[in-house]
């Protein structure tokens, strides 16, 4: 019988051992390419595992000393500045800049852009702020939420809701405060109405919120009314003392002694 086979029947077992012996000289022909890929590739991954490991031990290396520049600045953090610390941060931040790249770099930017404000250098504070909103989103939030604060401060209320909005927009966990801050530089600008819109708004909108809370607060201080504006009924206070109910009954006074009938 030939082993010559039709279309459509199965290839026979001399047909697979005769494919097995050509891989096999292929393999033989070709091993040292074949060992040299394999060590290039193993090459490659080790390399790309040391360059991340290198550059996240970097990352916390920058991260360790914009928190050491921090500490002597706490004008960073919102608390007082002590004398002479602001200028030094900016000294520290300004070198850090230079070789600090990711969240470091941007980190740096938001405290160096306190620092200035902190010595009145508003466009100084301005630029870092703007450099800071190029970065990824939260990053990004943060610097609007600074350039808010920065026109608040010079009292361009437009400007700062603006930049408020924008925040707002780029980064739920600042959304809420962002939205607070805008409703505040609303009653700042003496725009009672659309303050209390604003704070409407942030407590329909987010009313676990410890912001909420301090939005019914504003709202009742700018002469509104909470629950109107958000359609709560009020609840009736229990009466005092309870009326007394049906007819009373007349008591029949008693004859005076010595009168009766006998």
């Amino acid at each position: 019988m030939s082993d010559q086979h039709t279309p459509h029947s199965h290839p026979t077992g001399d047909v697979f051992t005769r494919a097995g012996e050509d891989i096999a000289d292929l393999l033989e022909a070709n091993w040292k390419l074949l060992v040299g890929v394999m060590v290039m590739v193993i090459a490659v991954g080790t390399g790309v595992i040391m360059y991340q490991r290198s550059a996240a031990k970097d990352q916390a290396n920058l991260q360790g000393k914009v928190a050491e520049i921090a500490a002597g600045f706490p004008g960073a953090s919102g608390s007082m500045v002590m004398p002479g610390s602001a200028e030094t941060a900016i000294l520290r931040y300004e070198a850090l800049l230079g070789k600090a790249s990711g969240p470091a770099r941007y980190t740096a930017l938001m405290y160096l852009g306190q620092a200035y404000q902190s010595v009145g250098k508003a466009d100084e504070a301005r630029a870092r702020y703007e450099e800071l909103t190029k970065g990824p989103a939260l990053f990004a939030a943060m610097g609007h939420m600074r350039l808010g604060y920065l026109a608040a401060d010079a009292a361009d209320y437009p400007a700062a809701v603006a930049a408020f909005q924008k925040a707002a927009s780029l980064d739920a966990a600042l959304a809420v405060q962002a939205k607070m801050d805008a409703a505040y530089v609303a009653e700042a600008s003496g725009d009672s109405a659309t303050a209390i819109t604003r704070y409407t708004e942030l407590i329909k909108g987010h009313p676990d919120f410890v912001q909420a809370r301090e939005a019914e607060s504003r709202i009742r201080v700018l002469g509104g009314d909470p629950d109107v504006l958000l359609g709560r009924a009020k609840p009736t206070p229990p009466a005092l003392f309870s009326a007394p109910t049906g007819t009373p009954e007349m008591a029949t006074p008693a004859p005076a002694k010595g009168t009766g009938k006998k």
